[in-house]
């Protein structure tokens, strides 16, 4: 039996490296950027006690619409807005930034979305301010 050389096991092993790097989402890389942020509304209406705040992390399409949610948080509030988030995402986040955006919503007790973001927010490294607008209802 023929012993590869030395030139041939660093080629193989470096083929293998190269191949098992394909198979890893840059998602699972381990660093975090943590991004905090506040959701609020302008409306003079208080936030019922049993409403739940939707945070989410989403990547967007070429239209600057989001395509599908990466990271979500559920806050139960407790308390008026603005309501903080913090959101552990991967380092790539910061340096991909117009990939991405943070979209908010607020449901009510049976999940129904009462208050949503129209447009995914910006990302940066300073704190992220997510506006959400009532949603049209069919009575009005």
């Amino acid at each position: 039996m023929m012993m590869p050389s030395r030139r041939h096991v660093l080629a193989m092993m470096f083929g293998g490296l190269l191949l098992s790097g394909c198979a890893a989402q840059p998602w699972q890389l381990g660093e975090e950027a943590r991004l905090h942020g506040e959701v609020y509304y302008l409306e003079r209406i208080a936030l019922p006690r049993d409403s739940v705040v939707h945070v989410a992390l989403v990547e967007l399409n070429d239209e600057g619409q989001a395509d599908r949610a990466l990271i979500e948080v559920d806050i139960l509030p407790g308390h008026q807005p603005p309501i903080p988030f913090t959101l552990n995402a991967p380092t790539q986040v910061l340096q991909h930034p117009a990939r991405y955006g943070i979209y908010g919503e607020i449901r009510d007790r049976d999940g129904s979305k009462r208050w949503v973001t129209p447009v995914p927010v910006a990302i940066s490294d300073e704190r992220i301010s997510v506006r959400v607008q009532p949603l049209q209802t069919a009575t009005d």
